[in-house]
């Protein structure tokens, strides 16, 4: 039986792809598949020669902490599914940050939700609402990616001033 170049290429660039990325979590590839309840010695062959099973795939993608998409084919999903619009690039921009960083994107987007009842124009949707913002976290310009980035939040907190002010003027009917 004649051998496929093709997929030889790719069960070569997915071995190599897969120990890759093991390596970057799990210095040994017997832990990596007791932690994700695979036989060790099947493991191995997954990252020598041989293409896992997909009841493995699913499992080893999880304990990589990526889709099986981006495990068989090195690109990031698209899209989420049931997820919103955009929600796989968030996923992919957190992925090299470490647990601080990480910890900041999650306070950042609590104070969004929290933003929420405010429209795009800086009005207020909801008075009792409009005075729970960014403020909780410290933002510099070091933690924007660029400089339009930080403007944009420095104009909405800005926006934000002048609606306390405002309110601050006129007493709140409940």
């Amino acid at each position: 039986m004649a051998i496929d170049p093709e997929k030889e290429a790719y069960r070569e660039w997915f071995t190599a792809r897969l120990q890759k990325l093991r390596s970057t979590k799990y210095r040994s590839a017997a832990a990596f598949a007791k932690t994700v309840g695979i036989k060790p010695e099947s493991y191995a062959k997954y990252e020598g020669r041989s293409l896992p099973p997909h009841h493995h795939l699913v499992r080893i993608a999880d304990g990589l902490g990526i889709s099986v998409h981006e495990l068989l084919t090195d690109a990031p999903p698209k899209q989420i599914p049931g997820l919103p619009p955009g929600t796989a690039e968030i996923v992919e921009a957190t992925k090299s940050l470490d647990s601080t960083q990480r910890q900041i994107v999650l306070d950042l987007v609590e104070s969004l939700k929290k933003q929420a009842k405010i429209t795009t124009d800086g009005n207020c949707v909801d008075a009792k609402h409009c005075y729970s913002y960014v403020h909780d976290i410290p933002m510099t310009r070091d933690m924007f990616v660029s400089d339009e980035a930080y403007q944009r939040y420095e104009s909405h907190i800005m926006r934000e001033q002048e609606i306390r002010r405002e309110l601050d003027k006129k007493p709140l009917k409940e």
